[in-house]
């Protein structure tokens, strides 16, 4: 053999591509999560009743309609993201809402690689 490395490099190579997949993998779920998210708040402002409907029956459980106002019990990892927008309306501190928002994305990670396991 011509040089004894080169077994060696490729190994480390497809180390480097299994691992650089397997992270995109494990990241995936919640990037979808992040996105679908996003979409909601877009469809509160545009005010897409259906659609923020149809979001309602998949994610959130126990939906009670009492006194014109609608009461959900949201499932992981919906729920982290309802409790961080009640925190952070009643933090009045810039530095204080982005430690709530930055604490929601440390949870929805958490959350995301458990159900990877």
């Amino acid at each position: 053999m011509k040089n004894p490395l080169v077994p060696q490099r490729v190994e480390i190579e497809q180390k480097i591509i299994a691992l650089q997949t397997s992270k995109a993998d494990r990241l995936e779920p919640l990037r979808n999560w992040i996105s679908e998210a996003n979409q909601a708040q877009n469809w509160v402002v545009e005010e897409n009743w259906s659609k923020m409907r149809s979001l309602l029956l998949r994610v959130g459980s126990n939906r009670l309609l009492h006194s014109q106002t609608l009461r959900v019990s949201f499932e992981k990892p919906w729920d982290f993201l309802a409790e961080t927008n009640l925190a952070v309306r009643v933090t009045n501190s810039f530095s204080e809402q982005n430690s709530v928002w930055w604490s929601l994305l440390d949870k929805a990670r958490t959350h995301f690689e458990s159900d990877l396991s």
